[in-house]
């Protein structure tokens, strides 16, 4: 069956869904850089163990997100589309979160727990969205655009993802922490309210998700796209929050003991440093991502996707060499050129495979990021008790981030092992142009 590209797919859509992006990664930052720092500042110490608590924790929903392209595949409402009413809806539900967190927040130890439930039903919004919209984009882009619009899309999330902090930091100085939660909160529901603008696709007439999603799950290959995905991005939850938490350390802002983050003054104001540090690693996401995508979309997406690896795994190993701060921060935009090339290349070759599957592409892409994303969880579980593990033996912050930095690039290698299993046939381009 064909795929249900009867729409005109206008630039006008990219920069939607690009918006819809960036305002789903700034839901990430804020609690990858603002949380943090705010418990900090309410509690006085953290141990990172506790932040990796919270980090897997919201990640849960973006490990199910099978049921969610489910049900964007399978229930619609009329006139309205069978996206669009769960796009506008998550983000009903995540901004009413943010603007209820204020009215309920501890300031005590259980803050954290507070902030990982919270953290779950926002992330169970912007996840559910987030399918959606990644089936509205499968259903209506061209096969030939689908690396760089992806990639441009991915671009602007990884953007709010890692960029957000320092805008968040900026209105730090003019308003409260708690008055940028409701800020917040209002924006993720009106931006949610622009994707509709966007024109669906009609669903194909023929649909029974049972039997689609039973051929999915009985064909061998797929399972080897999945297993990569589960590789693809087992340390990238955990990169951008160690890399900010090293530079913050070796930069004299925190005091590390043992397992534990320490202010070394009761006063400084982190938010502004930490979110500069991942305002750097962004600059390389931008700059990794344009090239991911022109290379997926114009070259091949097998050495896109290989060149991603390469950057990543020497971004790690370049962190163990101890050159001071400067370097390190050197270091950490080949963190984010890596980081970029390999979303984009990955988006392009996960979304070319998933249109092979025209009625179910939402549930088949939203299959391949729950696996990737199921990795991201456990690599911060895994490296979170490794981090507590290291700290036991000895005090020495170098030594301890440099085994960590060691590990997730030993990790990573498993990423470009798993991908070597897949068939160029099923993604690169221009031989199923040639096939076809």
């Amino acid at each position: 069956m064909e795929n249900e590209t009867a729409i005109e797919y206008k630039n006008l859509y990219t920069g939607i869904f690009s918006a819809y992006y960036f305002i789903e990664g700034m839901n990430q930052s804020i609690l990858a850089v603002i949380v943090p720092i705010y418990l900090l500042n309410i509690l006085g110490s953290i141990k990172p163990s506790e932040l990796t608590l919270i980090a897997s924790v919201v990640l849960i929903p973006w490990a199910i997100k099978l049921i969610f392209g489910i049900l964007s595949d399978k229930i619609s409402i009329k006139n309205f589309g069978r996206r669009r009413p769960w796009i506008v809806g998550s983000g009903f539900l995540g901004g009413i979160i943010w603007i209820l967190i204020p009215q309920f927040l501890p300031q005590d130890a259980s803050a954290v727990t507070f902030f990982a439930i919270a953290g779950f039903m926002i992330m169970l919004g912007v996840a559910m969205g987030d399918t959606a919209l990644d089936g509205l984009l499968l259903d209506i882009c061209p096969k030939e655009q689908l690396g760089r619009s992806q990639g441009f899309c991915w671009g602007f999330r990884n953007v709010g993802v890692i960029a957000g902090g320092p805008l968040i930091a900026v209105l730090i100085a003019f308003v409260s922490v708690e008055m940028i939660f409701v800020i917040f909160g209002i924006l993720m529901i009106l931006f949610s309210l622009l994707t509709l603008v966007v024109k669906e696709a009609q669903r194909p007439a023929e649909f029974e998700i049972g039997t689609h999603l039973k051929n999915v799950f009985t064909t061998g290959k797929n399972w080897k796209v999945f297993v990569w995905a589960f590789f693809d991005t087992i340390v990238e939850a955990v990169v951008v929050l160690f890399v900010a938490l090293y530079l913050l350390i070796q930069m004299d802002f925190v005091q590390p003991v043992g397992a534990t983050i320490d202010l070394l003054e009761e006063d400084i104001n982190l938010y502004i440093p930490q979110a500069n540090i991942n305002l750097i690693i962004a600059l390389g996401i931008i700059g990794g991502a344009l090239l991911g995508g022109y290379v997926a979309d114009l070259k091949s997406r097998k050495i896109a996707t290989y060149l991603g690896y390469v950057v990543a795994i020497s971004s790690y190993l370049l962190m163990i060499i101890n050159l001071g701060w400067i370097m390190f921060i050197v270091f950490a935009i080949v963190v984010g050129v890596g980081f970029g090339i390999r979303n984009a290349a990955y988006a392009a070759v996960l979304g070319e495979v998933s249109q092979k599957y025209p009625e179910i592409d939402s549930t088949y892409y939203s299959i391949g990021t729950s696996m990737s994303n199921l990795g991201s969880t456990i690599g911060l579980l895994v490296v979170g008790a490794m981090f507590d593990i290291l700290a036991g033996f000895t005090s020495d912050i170098l030594v301890i981030y440099s085994g960590i930095f060691l590990f997730m690039a030993i990790i990573q290698v498993m990423g470009p092992i798993f991908f070597a299993f897949i068939k160029s046939e099923e993604y690169e381009l221009k031989k199923i142009e040639k096939k076809d």
